[in-house]
């Protein structure tokens, strides 16, 4: 038996963004506050761990606080485009905002060979 090929990493990477930019086109601004706002609250949380006491070891180890926060916060890009996908309808429907055009999920990637 045969089993499908899975998509790759960059493929499915590819999906992701996909997703994230028909979400942005469907809800405009509100998409785009949404990520900031969990760019932000996660900038945030890593910078008061830092100075609570939290030090990271590796290339940051150096760094300062608002350095080692952004290297913190960016390694943690997937899941924050995953929180936006979920988090953007409810945030709209709480302001009371309709998407302006229907999101669409994306089609399955094309494998890499």
């Amino acid at each position: 038996m045969v089993s499908p090929a899975r998509p790759t990493l960059r493929a499915r990477w590819r999906a992701l963004k996909a997703r994230y930019s028909a979400l942005v086109d469907a809800y405009g601004r509100v998409a785009v506050g949404t990520w900031f706002g969990i760019f932000g609250l996660t900038l945030g949380g890593f910078s008061i761990a830092i100075e609570a006491g939290f030090r990271p070891e590796g290339a940051t180890a150096g760094a300062g606080t608002l350095a080692m926060a952004y290297a913190a916060t960016q390694l943690t890009k997937p899941v924050r485009i995953f929180a936006t996908l979920a988090l953007t309808p409810l945030v709209a429907r709480w302001l009371g905002r309709r998407p302006a055009a229907p999101v669409v999920a994306a089609a399955a990637p094309p494998a890499d060979g």
